[in-house]
């Protein structure tokens, strides 16, 4: 049951990034409700909940919670506004030590949130949500309305932002090359930067269970140490690497790589690429001489025309996608 009306204390990075989402959701909401926007609502919540929440932030933070056969309680959940640090993020500490109870308190809260901002939209099925968490004093529905008087942690986002993309390029790579959902990959990093070393490493076990990386490797100032989950130190020469067949993705003007030389046929996974893609800019290009005929345009059924727009904008993303993934390859 909730106990407190404050967001708790948070030194993880991706505990403080929830917590100044949490705020900068309910900003939204209240200028969305002053203006009597109710789609908007709806819609800053959706993003937050389903975006950001659950399909980000319980994945990041299962390192650091419990198995269900743990043994210990669940986190208290807490309600109100919430508060962040303005010190910088620390290192990730073991699942087992502090970083544990701080995202099970943390978590709880955030969910507490979530069914507080919700009840307007969804009133019986948060309040049934409510008092199934714990015991609570008070029903949902008298339940103060949260205010985001909480600074943000900016340099919190930027990470947890850097992360997700991250992880969604390698997750995009691995599926537009059909590499095999089971197979782990090494990560390479081309980059000589301290601080994004340092990123890595707090965010070693994330990046390995999420995008299925074996083990990392960057190569910092030349100098050879093994920090967390990274290795850091010199490699074999990139160009090596790229010539026996690896996958590139760039994230925020930093190169990383994918070796794949083991895990596919890359000479096959070309031929195919090429062919898909060629396909697609095919069916892409036929739509757009069709589009372009007004005999089509100006004739042809309103909803038939849409459907040529529409058809035509998805061939030339497809397309485009497909060209992105055989680029990868190099």
């Amino acid at each position: 049951a909730s106990d407190s009306i404050a967001a708790p204390a948070a030194e993880l990075p991706v505990n403080r990034w929830i917590i100044g989402e949490v705020v900068e959701t309910l900003a939204k909401l209240d200028r969305a409700f002053d203006e009597l926007r109710f789609d908007d609502m709806a819609d800053a919540i959706y993003q937050f909940v389903w975006g950001t929440f659950c399909d980000w932030y319980v994945e990041l933070v299962k390192g650091f919670l419990p198995s269900p056969s743990g043994e210990g309680k669940s986190g208290e959940a807490a309600k109100g506004r919430g508060s962040t640090s303005s010190d910088p993020p620390a290192p990730n500490p073991s699942p087992e030590g502090e970083g544990s109870e701080e995202t099970r308190r943390v978590a709880a809260w955030a969910f507490d949130q979530i069914l507080v901002m919700l009840h307007p939209l969804m009133p019986f099925i948060t309040e049934e949500l409510w008092h199934a968490m714990g015991e609570r004093p008070y029903e949902l529905i008298v339940a103060k309305w949260p205010e985001p008087q909480a600074l943000v942690d900016r340099q919190a986002k930027a990470e947890l932002e850097w992360l997700v993309r991250l992880i969604s390029e390698i997750r995009s790579t691995r599926t537009e090359l059909n590499v095999p959902a089971g197979a782990k990959l090494e990560l390479l990093i081309e980059t000589t930067d301290e601080a994004l070393g340092g990123r890595l490493d707090r965010h070693a076990s994330a990046l390995q269970r999420l995008g299925r990386i074996s083990s990392m490797r960057v190569p910092i100032m030349g100098i050879g140490a093994h920090v967390g989950g990274v290795n850091v130190g010199s490699f074999e020469s990139l160009d090596l690497v790229r010539g026996k067949g690896a996958a590139q993705l760039v994230v925020d003007e930093v190169t990383y790589i994918l070796p794949l030389e083991s895990v596919i046929d890359v000479d096959s996974e070309k031929t195919r690429l090429d062919k898909v893609a060629a396909a697609a800019e095919k069916e892409r290009d036929s739509l757009a001489q069709r589009l372009a005929n007004p005999n089509f345009t100006e004739r042809a059924k309103p909803e038939a025309v849409e459907k040529a727009r529409a058809d035509h904008e998805a061939k030339a993303a497809e397309a485009e996608r497909l060209r992105a993934a055989l680029e990868r390859l190099g």
